[in-house]
């Protein structure tokens, strides 16, 4: 059906993304695409669906080859604009934006209402007079799937499916994914996602400071090749320690060595017979130090994901009233978000937000954001989805850190930006370049840097690869400050929040228990 004959994908400004990929994709494969931001693994889909969506800034080596007449169904991470302005039923019924809708096309909206209801759609949000741009984040998700799924393809290629989306599709979508016999080729920074539903993982890395690009592809679940693939890492350390160790013991014997001939060399009265023979020993052990340097000691590669930094702020007291809220309504404009609502946040409480898509959660946080920014008792940091509110202004990430501009400041922030493996050029480039990643690791750093005891997080580990998220998750479970967030990533949920609340209804309630 598809294969993939030693594919190497290099950037138009050099960098080899991937190296040498071989892959069959058969019948009833789910194949997880895991790896860092900015490592190719959009790029090589967009490859597999039609390479002249790639030409413009990368150059592919090797063979794609498909089957004659494939149907590929692809599903892009974001709507494309040129579709912005378009009701929601036209954009259903279109191809293309400028195209016009024929009588008997309307007729198919009744099978866009069956195979709505079984995405738990709303099917009444078929039928709104409505702009698709309009639509919520998690209804433009929706609406593209059904579009994608009525087109009856025969492989689906799908770019972050899951963003965007509530707990409620989220559960449809890994049911559809183990239901489909059809092959799928998935990228996925939800780890819930992939241990429940990849059969088989391409991991696209990019090893010791984005100078060694690594493809591995394995043919296990998300779990297994991510515990094979620890231990492998935790067995080349441990050698390459044993090997540093007895090189250091080697090292220092021969050094000892080559020390006692030169002092009998310059301290002994000797006959030239002598001194010819401590030449030549010098000279041998010369040799043999110079191939023990050339053979030297195995050095492990390092690993994007190993991220060394953490937040050290000082312990909020457990009685310290954080927020206290009681209003009988909560909205914005004349639309009612919320009604009779009563939330109290003290001292070290970790809070979570769910909820389905478009019932108001990020202008609820958005407004205790504004409750918040100005209290001289607290340092509050807000990380908003839209990151371009957080970086306007700023023209690279070390600028966006610094406060003080002194060597002392520009140096801390650099460090704390290599921490985050974030490279010398990434340092330096605009903001808005950045990945979607590195912007949410940016943000973290900053609140890092400002100690920050109170954050606000709308979607943090959204733009995060599966590898990266659990360990910003590791880092804001040992969090000492309070924290409020708005997720959708159930790991995340299990990790970093003692409580979670759920809009429903117009109401906020406890929830006990998520998928």
């Amino acid at each position: 059906m598809l294969n993939l004959l030693n594919v190497k994908i290099r950037h138009q400004n050099g960098d080899l993304l991937i190296d040498t990929l071989n892959l069959q994709v058969h019948e009833h494969d789910r194949i997880g695409i895991i790896g860092e931001e900015g490592n190719g693994k959009s790029t090589l889909l967009k490859a597999i669906a039609d390479l002249s969506w790639v030409t413009d800034y990368a150059g592919i080596e090797g063979t794609i080859c498909k089957e004659r007449n494939l149907k590929i169904g692809y599903f892009a991470q974001a709507l494309e604009p040129i579709w912005k302005d378009t009701l929601i039923y036209e954009y259903l019924l279109k191809s293309s934006p400028e195209a016009e809708v024929k009588q008997e096309q309307y007729n198919e909206l009744r099978e866009y209402a069956k195979e709505a209801q079984q995405l738990k759609m709303d099917v009444e949000l078929l039928q709104r007079d409505q702009l698709i741009v309009q639509a919520s984040g998690g209804e433009k998700v929706k609406l593209r799937f059904l579009k994608m799924l009525h087109e009856q393809p025969d492989i689906l290629l799908l770019d972050e499916p899951t963003n965007d989306l509530d707990l409620d599709t989220l559960g449809w979508l890994e049911s559809f994914m183990l239901g489909c016999t059809k092959p799928i080729l998935f990228i996925s920074h939800d780890d819930v996602l992939l241990e429940r539903c990849a059969n088989r993982i391409i991991h696209i890395e990019q090893r010791n400071h984005r100078t060694k690009p690594v493809t591995t592809v394995a043919n296990t679940s998300y779990r297994e090749y991510i515990e094979s693939r620890g231990m492998r890492l935790e067995r080349e350390q441990q050698q390459a320690k044993k090997e540093k160790a007895e090189y250091i013991k080697k090292k220092v014997k021969l050094n000892d060595l080559k020390n006692a001939v030169h002092d009998a060399l310059n301290d002994t009265v000797r006959s030239p017979f002598y001194a010819a023979g401590l030449a030549r020993r010098m000279a041998n052990l010369k040799a043999v130090d110079k191939r023990f340097e050339n053979v030297g000691y195995s050095r492990v590669d390092t690993v994007e994901e190993a991220i060394d930094i953490g937040f050290k702020v000082a312990p909020l007291p457990t009685g310290k009233i954080i927020l206290d809220l009681d209003r009988p309504v909560i909205g914005v404009g004349n639309r009612v978000l919320l009604e009779n609502v009563r939330l109290l946040i003290r001292g070290r409480e970790k809070l979570a937000l769910v909820g389905p898509n478009g019932c108001g959660k990020t202008i609820f946080m958005n407004q205790i954001y504004e409750l918040l920014k100005d209290r001289p008792d607290i340092c509050v940091g807000y990380m908003p989805q839209d990151y371009a509110r957080a970086f306007a202004g700023f023209d690279s990430p070390v600028a966006y850190l610094l406060n003080a501009g002194d060597k002392d400041d520009v140096t801390r922030s650099r460090d704390l930006l290599g921490r985050m493996k974030f490279t010398a050029d990434d340092m330096l480039r605009p903001c808005a370049s950045l990945s979607e990643g590195q912007k949410a690791k940016l943000c973290l750093l900053k609140f890092i840097k400002e100690d920050c005891n109170v954050l606000l997080l709308d979607e943090p580990t959204r733009n995060l690869s599966a590898l990266s998220a659990p360990t910003i998750c590791r880092i804001l479970a040992d969090y000492q400050g309070c924290m409020f967030s708005i997720s959708h990533d159930r790991t995340f949920l299990r990790s970093c929040a003692d409580t979670i609340y759920e809009i429903k209804d117009r109401k906020l309630a406890v929830v006990n228990s998520i998928l």
